[in-house]
């Protein structure tokens, strides 16, 4: 992870918890999931394959042609396996979607988001490998806050995976939150930072 968008996005947490009585607990991940399912189907896929490659081309090629199909066939196998850039191309978009919310929602429960005086605990998510950005925030805001809010909030936050790297536009988006959520939920003069604000990884 870039040093500097790192230490960017931990002051302007910082910031946040400053003029609100939000807590938030940032994560930034390289990926959601192993995808050790995938990583099974796609190993059991070029075993049938190798089958049916040989059943159909047995009496076609001969014995080496065969033998170099089939190291082939592992060599690319053991490729996308071993490279989870290869692999997310091989994972439906709706289950990246369902490991990347799995990842957030234990992440919300191991760092207790929930347990802040006033529920005002937000986790923010972020995924390198699926491209993106997940979104928990506690009973306290959400009571508070629309649903439209933290949509707009997770767009804005993810508009930088297009340029292929997070950074202004993510600091940017999190700059205009600070000022709705220093509005709703005002700094209190016994506020004290319940969670902690490193980021997760």
């Amino acid at each position: 992870m870039d040093t500097v968008f790192k230490t960017k996005l931990e002051d302007e947490i910082q910031r946040i918890e400053s003029l609100s009585s939000v807590e938030v607990v940032p994560a930034y991940l390289e990926s959601s999931s192993d995808y050790n399912l995938q990583k099974g189907n796609l190993a059991l896929l070029a075993v049938v394959f190798s089958l049916v490659l040989y059943a159909s081309l047995a009496e076609l090629v001969e014995i080496w042609q065969m033998c170099l199909l089939g190291f082939l066939t592992f060599v690319c196998t053991l490729l996308v396996l071993s490279r989870k850039k290869i692999l997310i191309f091989f994972v439906p978009k709706e289950q990246q979607k369902l490991q990347v919310e799995r990842r957030a929602r234990r992440l919300f429960l191991d760092n207790e988001v929930f347990a802040t005086r006033d529920r005002t605990g937000l986790l923010i998510l972020v995924s390198q490998l699926e491209k993106a950005v997940y979104i928990l925030a506690d009973k306290g805001l959400v009571e508070k806050m629309p649903a439209s809010f933290w949509q707009e909030l997770s767009l804005k936050l993810a508009s930088d995976f297009d340029k292929h790297l997070p950074g202004l536009s993510f600091i940017q988006a999190l700059s205009e939150a600070e000022k709705d959520l220093a509005l709703h939920f005002p700094i209190k003069a016994d506020d004290q930072n319940e969670l902690d604000d490193h980021l997760r990884n």
